[in-house]
């Protein structure tokens, strides 16, 4: 279901009953929930779609989770709350080996700028929360601490150290 640019995808278990809930804003997921009851499905659907926050989602309708990152997005801090997670909470494993990439590049305020995430054990940027598909400055880490930085049509740019993949992603970002 769509509204605007919010919208509410429902999918039904396989082997017993239950209706998985995904909602959506502005082409990202903020928050899901599952339910067996059909009254509870179309009560959080009406309600999200007529334009509560998360909060008010799950107050109505606790089934749906509610959590920080949502909230940051809506309030249009995601790229900020998600570098001070990366800073500040342990790093779950299949992240320690960027840590210190992490930490250098949160010093460079045109990466900074970027939003950060993971997918396949690589670190990727984006100009904002949106899928972008133009865009997709990735580094990988190769073990020892060493990075390979690859930008759009899997172009290596080079490996190195933290500084150095800090400087070679920088590089991308005159192009």
């Amino acid at each position: 279901m769509r509204k605007g640019d919010r919208g509410v995808d429902i999918v039904m278990g396989i082997e017993k009953r239950v209706f998985i809930m995904q909602f959506w804003a502005q082409d990202v997921m903020l928050t899901k929930g599952s339910t067996a009851e059909m009254r509870a499905v179309a009560g959080a659907a009406h309600v999200w779609l007529t334009g509560a926050t998360v909060r008010q989602l799950n107050a109505t309708w606790p089934f749906v989770k509610c959590s920080d990152w949502a909230e940051a997005v809506e309030r249009g801090e995601a790229t900020e709350f998600r570098w001070r997670r990366y800073l500040t909470d342990p790093l779950p494993p299949h992240m320690v080996e960027l840590g210190p990439f992490i930490v250098a590049a949160a010093r460079e305020p045109r990466l900074r700028a970027l939003y950060p995430f993971t997918s396949h054990l690589t670190l990727r940027f984006r100009p904002t929360i949106q899928p972008v598909d133009a865009f997709d400055l990735c580094v990988i880490p190769l073990g020892d601490g060493i990075y390979r930085v690859v930008v759009p049509a899997r172009r290596e740019m080079g490996t190195g150290d933290a500084s150095t993949s800090v400087r070679l992603a920088l590089t991308m970002l005159h192009d």
